[in-house]
């Protein structure tokens, strides 16, 4: 049992670690698969709408058991989710499940795509998807990548729509537009420009990986017959583990969504349904040639890969370094096939691994201004007794001069030392789908339909070591990365980024303004480059005003903090107004802030984007002074309630039994704590006497997946998957819901007007007749839901469960948010 969490921990760790350090250091039992590899010239494409929705099972098995080469189109990066395991949504949270695909395709040995589509959110239709986002882009990158990936099978993840199975609108868009793609791939008519660089393709078939959840969920059953039939827990004895053994780790590594998986071990069926091409009667990839016939006049190099495959001994791998060497030869002059390129890139990781070969560039600082210098050094090692000799060593940035070893001896480090200079027009670090601003809330800009194959930027530096390793010139390029020994995790690896010379964080998001009295606003400024000077401003509205209006930064050393205040003033008018923090120095204007997204299963993320603040003039009434807060799965409402001018006291499992929670009018509960904080099960008879005795508990939404406790308010009530997805829908106040809208804050339809992506979501149903509610809304075309607020008396307080979505529209600078939040809090006073 302990080895076998030992691999599983090392599989984390290997996952993380080969995410930022390239390239990668492989087992023998994973040499063999590669040899398995070469010798199969197969693909898929498997497609879905969100990061999470892969069968990484299905990966799995047809990258390690199949030895087929195997993508995952994601449709979108996953923006519009929530987040368990920090603060961040958005794009910020898209940049963390892209990074957590990356990672697990590094385990199940999958490539990982993307399109430009935006998850905007729940919704509840394949139409309504398509409202949003641009069906013919979605199609062009879709098409784009299959004929670039040329994929021999497409395999949905989710069912054709003629089935009308209810599922996310996102999801039926997904299948719908694969069937569309899978056809547009192989029409000449169909996006030509494309044509100038890549060819037509048109894949044998397309196949439903269909499953009982779906048929279960409309009461009926999955018939079989006639569906292809896979084990999915294969076992892969060059490994010791199954192919659901590591999809399991995989799958885990969807940590932001509380994706963590058992491992299932044993046979593991499932099922592949014809939906369009070609049928297979028995076996997926029937009656397609996954040999080295698909590149005429290469026999000679599918004898060589087998015969090496053959031949492999764990204990004496660089033996067949002469067989891939030839191999390497001989695919030299099959150069240009499209089959030849791929195996040919595959040939010389193969010789990377069997060489023992280990390469890095390491910097001497995480990070550089443009035009700025950095040492760096380029490490060379050969762990075999094969001839390998340094031929060229080539550096994407200007480099001052270096001896070039030339023989790599068997197991003695070689270092080249030299100091890079940075472009003066590098790309500041952001990623390549955020640089350009959105036209609308549906589609992302892509900044040319080559960056459409790719999953995130290209490393801001590299190496490219050219080596003859018995004979055969192979060039291997390398990222620059800053490596570091952590005290308690040991070496560790950052990608390298371009830094601005200068950046600022807003303290606060939103800015609320009760009266027109002037408020500080603080500027956190962070100095990339050395003896900055300049001046720091702020861009305000029209109306708006600063004291000062300026102050002259002067700031001899990089990587300094310092922060400036400014009091704003809002204008006796005007409700909403955006801020921006500049600065300007030698004639450069600056106004980026700093993002450092650090999680330990994924790469550090260091991301420049436009500095911006909302500022909200806002005449809000509320009684209560101080609100306890009790965090969940992370969320900024305690943050924004501060702003809204109240005194936030956090509770946890630490200080909750010595706080006197008497002092608190409200408590409110963080989205998701009911999911993660199991402390809070415990506090059940505390908060109900707490209530009994005059409080006001309000439990923001709480998912029925992985909910601790069906105990949450004094009464019964059940969580739903309900929610309304339209953000404009209209909210009727119901009879009950009168006195609550009313006080302190008379509530109208414009406090309900600018919100975003949703109105709420995990409704409450089924409830004590004891509960009322406030609100009735809903989607266009379906029942009013009124579970989006429901109260219930309980002694001398109340207890509010809702699943308005406080968390994105509180953040996002809705007048009207803050208001109805501030009338649940003051409700009974």
């Amino acid at each position: 049992m302990l080895r076998i969490v030992c691999f599983v921990l090392f599989l984390v760790v290997y996952g993380y670690n080969m995410a930022a350090q390239q390239p990668q250091n492989k087992n023998a039992g994973e040499i063999q698969l590669m040899l398995k590899n070469l010798n199969n010239l197969g693909s898929a494409l498997h497609i879905a709408a969100h990061p999470d929705d892969e069968n990484t099972r299905l990966i799995t098995w047809l990258s390690k058991k199949r030895n087929i080469r195997t993508g995952y189109l994601s449709i979108t990066r996953g923006d519009g989710g929530q987040n368990m395991i920090g603060t961040e949504i958005g794009t910020n949270l898209g940049i963390i499940r892209t990074q957590e695909l990356i990672v697990a395709r590094e385990i199940d040995g999958g490539h990982q795509f993307f399109t430009r589509a935006v998850d905007f959110g729940y919704s509840k239709t394949h139409e309504e998807t398509m409202q949003f986002w641009d069906e013919d882009k979605v199609l062009e990158d879709m098409v784009y990548i299959i004929r670039k990936f040329r994929p021999d099978v497409l395999i949905t993840r989710f069912p054709p729509k003629k089935y009308e199975f209810p599922t996310h609108g996102h999801h039926t868009a997904s299948s719908v537009l694969a069937e569309q793609a899978f056809e547009m791939a192989g029409d000449s008519e169909a996006f030509p420009e494309q044509l100038e660089s890549l060819e037509l393709w048109s894949p044998k078939r397309l196949y439903w990986n269909t499953s009982h959840w779906f048929y279960r969920r409309t009461g009926q059953r999955l018939d079989t017959t006639g569906k292809l039939i896979v084990d999915f827990g294969a076992y892969l004895p060059e490994l010791g583990y199954s192919c659901s053994e590591i999809a399991a780790v995989s799958r885990s590594q969807h940590r932001s969504q509380g994706f963590g998986t058992a491992q299932s071990r044993g046979m593991q069926p499932e099922y592949l349904e014809f939906v369009m091409g070609d049928s297979a009667y028995n076996e997926l990839f029937e009656g397609i040639d996954l040999t080295w016939g698909r590149v005429p006049g290469a026999e000679r190099v599918g004898e060589l890969l087998h015969e090496a495959s053959n031949s492999f001994d764990p204990q004496n791998p660089e033996a067949i370094l002469p067989l891939l060497v030839n191999a390497h030869k001989e695919l030299q002059k099959h150069k240009g096939n499209f089959y030849a390129d791929i195996k040919l890139t595959e040939l010389e990781e193969v010789i990377y691994a069997v060489a023992g070969l280990h390469l890095e560039v390491v910097a001497e600082n995480f990070y550089s201004v443009r035009g700025g210098k950095i040492n760096v050094d380029l490490h060379l090692l050969n762990r075999s007794d094969a001839d390998v000799r340094v031929a060229e060593i080539q550096f994407s940035a200007k480099n001052s001069s270096f001896e070039k070893p030339d023989l790599l001896k068997n197991n003695q480090l070689e270092t080249v030392k030299t100091e890079l200079e940075i472009a003066s027009d590098a790309l500041v670090n952001q990623a390549y789908w955020l640089r350009e601003q959105q036209d609308d809330i549906g589609m992302f800009k892509h900044p040319d339909m080559e960056y459409t194959a790719k999953a995130e930027n290209d490393p801001a530096v590299t190496a490219t070591v050219t080596l003859n390793i018995e004979g055969a010139l192979i060039n291997y390029t390398i990222p620059l990365e800053y490596k570091w020994t952590d005290r308690v995790k040991g070496e560790l690896y950052r990608p390298f980024f371009i830094a601005p010379d200068v950046s600022m964080n807003l303290a606060n998001d939103v800015y609320i303004f009760p009266t027109i009295d002037a408020r500080r606003v603080n500027i956190q400024l962070r100095t990339w480059k050395e003896n900055l000077k300049g001046t720091l401003k702020l861009d305000l509205p029209q109306g708006w005003t600063s004291e000062p209006e300026s102050i002259q930064v002067d700031i001899q050393e990089a990587g300094r903090e310092r922060n400036f205040n400014f009091n704003v003033r809002p204008p006796s008018e005007g409700e909403i107004g955006k801020l921006r923090p500049l600065f300007v120095s030698g004639g450069t204007q600056w106004s980026m802030s700093f993002e450092d997204i650090r999680y330990d299963h994924i790469p550090y993320q260091s991301m420049f984007a436009e500095a911006e603040g909302r500022l909200l003039r806002l005449e809000s009434a509320h009684q209560t002074k101080r609100v306890g807060y009790i965090m969940g799965a992370g969320d900024l409402v305690n943050r924004n309630l501060e702003e809204a001018g109240y005194e936030v006291v956090m509770l946890d499992e630490n200080n909750f039994d010595a706080t006197d929670l008497s002092q608190f009018p409200a408590i409110l509960v963080g989205i998701r704590a009911y999911n993660t904080e199991e402390w809070l099960v415990q506090k059940y008879e505390e908060l109900m006497d707490y209530i009994r005795k005059g409080g006001n508990l309000i439990v923001q939404y709480q998912t029925t997946r992985g909910l601790l406790t069906d105990k949450i308010g004094p009464y019964p009530f059940e969580i739903d998957h309900g929610r309304v997805t339209d953000h404009q829908a209209k909210m009727n106040i119901l009879e009950t819901g009168k006195n609550l809208t009313s006080k302190p804050n008379n509530l109208t339809e414009a406090d309900f007007e600018g919100w975003v992506q949703e109105r709420g979501l995990y409704f409450a149903e089924n409830w004590d007749d004891r509960y009322y509610t406030v609100f009735e809304m809903n989607d266009p075309g379906e029942e009013p839901h009124q579970g989006s607020l429901i109260i219930a008396p309980y002694g001398e307080g109340h207890f509010m469960y809702t699943g308005i979505s406080f968390f994105r529209v509180m953040p996002a600078g809705v007048p009207g948010i803050f208001r109805l939040l501030s009338n649940m809090i003051d409700y009974g006073r």
